[in-house]
């Protein structure tokens, strides 16, 4: 969904995804324990507040389910939504991409985040969940129109910040 929003949000937009900022940052033999995952957490949430604070709208796509990193973010990321893509563990699964759940089934990966450690966003400005929108340019339609139609200034977290400058994502 993040790749289809770019195109939408101008020249000084910027697209973090997790994936490649683990290649990026060598951080690949990092483990997706939980400790591990909060860590790069943190460091794709300074990246983006160090981007934002120089003019640019960063999208973040990553699965960052810390409460204490959306309290953070809501804290110094200039003009924060947070939008959780709320996708049952059932469909993660069916669809597994990068073969982790299958790894982790038969012992490759250790440690994986599973369920139980996940903390659904408390307020997350928006909520798309599976199954509710047509597909993934419907769901980046309906973030479009939250930034076009909302004033960041009233964010369920009550902080005020000038709109559209940062834009975080995370869910599963």
């Amino acid at each position: 969904m993040a790749r289809n929003l770019m195109p939408c949000l101008g020249e000084r937009a910027v697209l973090l995804d997790g994936d490649e900022l683990r290649e990026v940052l060598d951080a690949a033999r990092c483990g997706f324990d939980r400790e591990s995952r909060q860590r790069l957490a943190f460091t794709y949430a300074r990246m983006a507040r160090m981007l934002a604070l120089q003019g640019f709208t960063v999208v973040v796509a990553t699965i960052s389910l810390f409460h204490d990193l959306h309290a953070w973010n809501r804290e110094h990321l200039p003009g924060y939504l947070e939008v959780w893509l709320d996708v049952p563990e059932e469909e993660r699964r069916r669809r597994d991409p990068k073969g982790l759940y299958a790894a982790a089934a038969n012992g490759q990966v250790r440690d994986m985040a599973c369920e139980r450690m996940v903390e659904v966003p408390r307020e997350p400005h928006l909520t798309l969940r599976f199954g509710e929108h047509a597909d993934v340019g419907a769901c980046a339609r309906t973030v479009l129109e939250l930034l076009d139609l909302s004033d960041m200034t009233e964010s369920p977290g009550g902080r005020d910040a000038p709109p559209g400058t940062a834009s975080g994502a995370g869910g599963a």
